[in-house]
């Protein structure tokens, strides 16, 4: 689980500290790729391994889809504040930056998107199901990646001071580790299994709405590119291995 912890803080901090350092947000740098990628890991992950574990519980399937459902409109409410950092997009304009107020209001929504993803990486020895969280980490880190850029460009932008903007990203990075120490918590003291099904549902259904408005964003004339296509079945792909084969 340490372990665990330790990449979800690592990879957003140092992906921030290199945005610190870089500045690239002068340098025109294109994530379109990676975002495609990541979004079709999320969303084949998503379909493959979270949505079949959470249906396993028979019993309860239709309270479960509401559950999705609440997930999906949770993360579109999350980023009526955080402005869609989330899925790498930074909404930036020349004619606009963010003050402290914004800036607090956006960390706030990433940070509960992010302690909420840390949640789902819970270590369940009290399981029946097949809880692979190798895969589930993997998608993670990638998604990690352009959300953390998306972010830090945000603040170095808004002309934020680079102490203040570093004690942002100690923030944000800590969110997803925190949420898998609490996860853990839960189940060791008060062992419920159905709540680790529960915060798959919501997880899914965030993912869903991650992933889809990702390629719906990238994609605003409804035009597919051969390159964004290999993208996203290089990402379905990976993610097919990963999770069946172990890889």
């Amino acid at each position: 689980m340490f372990i665990t912890a330790f990449l979800l803080f690592f990879v957003p901090f140092i992906t921030a500290i290199l945005v610190l350092i870089y500045s690239p947000y002068e340098k025109n740098i294109n994530l379109k790729h990676l975002l495609t990628f990541s979004g079709s890991y999320l969303f084949s992950i998503t379909l493959i391994h979270i949505l079949p574990e959470i249906y396993q519980n028979k019993n309860n399937s239709n309270f479960l889809g509401l559950i999705v459902l609440g997930g999906f409109v949770f993360q579109m409410l999350l980023e009526l504040m955080s402005k869609g950092i989330e899925h790498g997009h930074a909404h930036i304009h020349f004619h606009e930056s963010f003050n402290s107020k914004k800036a607090i209001i956006m960390l706030v929504s990433l940070g509960a998107h992010s302690f909420v993803e840390g949640m789902i990486l819970i270590h369940s020895s009290e399981s029946h199901h097949n809880h692979d969280v190798q895969s589930l980490l993997i998608g993670l880190l990638i998604h990690k990646i352009p959300e953390s850029f998306a972010l830090t460009t945000s603040l170095i932008y808004s002309k934020f001071r680079s102490k203040k903007i570093f004690y942002y990203i100690i923030i944000h990075a800590s969110c997803s580790p925190l949420g898998l120490f609490l996860a853990n918590y839960i189940q060791d003291y008060f062992i419920d299994f159905n709540f680790v099904i529960y915060i798959f549902a919501v997880v899914s259904g965030s993912f869903l709405y991650l992933s889809t408005t990702i390629f719906f964003e990238q994609n605003p004339q409804h035009r597919l590119k051969p390159t964004r296509l290999i993208w996203f079945l290089l990402g379905a792909w990976i993610a097919t291995l990963v999770h069946f084969f172990k890889i």
